[in-house]
């Protein structure tokens, strides 16, 4: 193999993901005074730690029932190891397009794709993303799966991105901004998502009905509707994969029922959800103060537990790395996905206000199953717990525990 002068340019590595190569850039070049890789400071974005994120990908498209082979892209494709996993991975992608902006990514995708010996399969681009993905439409090419991972926000690309696909086609998105998303930066937020947030116990499920309103409300505008397939919260990211099929009359059932409002009182914790909010009571039902309201976002299920369900079977027939978190995940996802509550209850915050100690987790979900109310520890955060017990029966119920 001969390869091309950015091998004299760049200090590269080869490294292994799945069943995939790719030279990226050596990390130790880019490290912070700390000792931490930063992967901006890189000339080609690579990030190891999103290989999580990746297999999850990887997994998904094996696992999705699909009427033909797929047309994949990733328009924001760095080394372009995403997509070319996918056109070796996954045994129903047809063809991949993968582009970035920046010239030397191109190079260095070109150079991994000969790596891999998939020229046949993987097309390569050096376009802005937008662009790149208006310009295959012109062409008459729309793609089966369209993968968003940028650097912060995929709200700027959504749009290109619904008029580049397939009826029935899936967007997969990464949303690495999570500082609006979860409140801290509220005023950003409803820039970028039109959402209104504030800071909550629950704000990292927060952070992912924000994105997914967006998301159903971009593609309603288009007369397309939206059915969640899976999403979660992983380190420092939101991630989303949907499917998107034409159909007025369905966008609008779906903005109607599955985007609301969660209405909420900072100074007890309570919580409650409304597709109305201006005719619900602005009052708290518990301690009398003021309810903010946070929304619109989406409130129906954030994914298919049919889908994990297979997804966990054809985990075994796959070389992923991560295969052990991706278990322990999906697992978490499977019983979550049961109780459709649009939050979770951070635990150590609710004693907190409570002014008591936190019982033992395992004690309190034994007691509230005992009860009759469903119960699940959640993948959002250690201390969160899912359940459908009503919340003054909850305050109730710790407080009685003390006793």
């Amino acid at each position: 193999m001969t390869y091309s002068s950015i091998h004299k340019r760049i200090p590269l590595i080869i490294i292994r993901e799945g069943l995939t190569k790719a030279f990226i850039p050596n990390l130790d070049y880019y490290r912070r005074p700390n000792g931490l890789y930063e992967p901006s400071w890189a000339p080609v974005f690579y990030n190891p730690r999103m290989e999580f994120n990746r297999d999850i990908a990887v997994l998904f498209i094996n696992t999705i029932d699909y009427p033909h082979k797929m047309i994949v892209t990733d328009p924001l494709a760095g080394t372009g190891i995403r997509g070319i996993r996918y056109a070796i991975e996954c045994s129903n992608v047809e063809k991949v397009y993968i582009n970035d902006i920046n010239p030397i990514a191109y190079e260095l995708m070109l150079e991994n794709v000969k790596l891999n010996n998939v020229e046949d399969r993987v097309i390569v681009d050096c376009l802005e993303a937008n662009l790149m993905l208006r310009y295959y439409v012109s062409l008459g090419v729309r793609f089966d799966l369209i993968d968003i991972d940028p650097f912060g926000s995929p709200i700027p690309f959504i749009d290109s991105a619904l008029n580049a696909l397939k009826n029935g086609g899936f967007i997969a998105v990464t949303a690495t901004d999570t500082a609006p998303l979860t409140g801290t930066h509220a005023d950003a937020c409803f820039r970028r998502y039109h959402v209104k947030v504030s800071k909550t116990d629950f704000e990292k499920e927060m952070a992912v009905r924000v994105l997914l309103a967006s998301l159903a409300l971009r593609g309603a505008v288009y007369d397309l509707y939206m059915e969640v397939y899976l999403s979660y919260y992983a380190d420092y990211y939101v991630r989303a994969y949907v499917r998107y099929c034409k159909g007025a009359r369905k966008a609008s059932s779906i903005i109607k029922n599955e985007i609301g409002y969660i209405l909420y009182c900072y100074n007890c914790l309570f919580r409650d959800v409304s597709t109305e909010p201006f005719e619900y009571s602005h009052t708290c039902p518990i301690c009398s103060s003021k309810l903010i309201i946070l929304g619109p976002l989406w409130i129906g299920k954030l994914g298919k537990i049919e889908l994990i369900d297979k997804a966990l079977t054809v985990l075994g027939e796959l070389q992923l790395n991560t295969k052990n978190r991706i278990i322990a995940l999906l697992t978490t996802l499977r019983e979550e996905y049961k109780i459709n509550s649009p939050y979770y209850y951070r635990l150590d915050k609710l004693c907190s206000k409570l002014r008591t100690s936190m019982p033992p987790m395992q004690k309190l979900i034994e007691e509230i199953e005992r009860q009759g109310y469903r119960v699940v520890r959640s993948h959002f955060d250690s201390r969160g717990l899912r359940t459908d017990m009503p919340y003054n029966l909850l305050r109730e119920l710790i407080l009685n525990m003390k006793s």
